[in-house]
């Protein structure tokens, strides 16, 4: 019989440093997007633009509300990729956004 102390040592750590490999990765990206975001002249996001779609923004609170994923308060003014000053969004790379908006992949803001 096979137990899940039969796998070896490394197999744990070897796991751990995907992870930790894969998230220092994408370092570089978040941080060029926010260098866009604050060099450029932003474009205010639509929520008819399709990345917009695909990722549920929303204007307002109220139409945030019906959106399912959403938790009270949550919205780009708190959220970890929102860039305060231009209302620019790392998500939304070169777009503004309002920031009483919201979208799926909204993220809070480390206290």
């Amino acid at each position: 019989m096979s137990s899940q102390h039969d796998h070896p040592r490394g197999a744990k750590s070897r796991r751990q440093f995907l992870k930790l490999a894969s998230g220092i990765a994408l370092i570089p990206l978040v941080n060029i997007s926010s260098v866009s975001a604050e060099d450029k002249k932003l474009i205010p996001l639509m929520e008819s633009d399709p990345q917009a779609q695909a990722l549920k923004y929303v204007a307002t609170q109220e139409k945030a509300q019906s959106m399912p994923g959403y938790k009270a308060g949550s919205k780009c003014d708190n959220c970890l990729h929102f860039v305060a000053g231009t209302n620019g969004c790392n998500i939304f790379p070169g777009r503004s956004v309002d920031p009483d908006g919201w979208c799926a992949v909204w993220a809070p803001k480390p206290s």
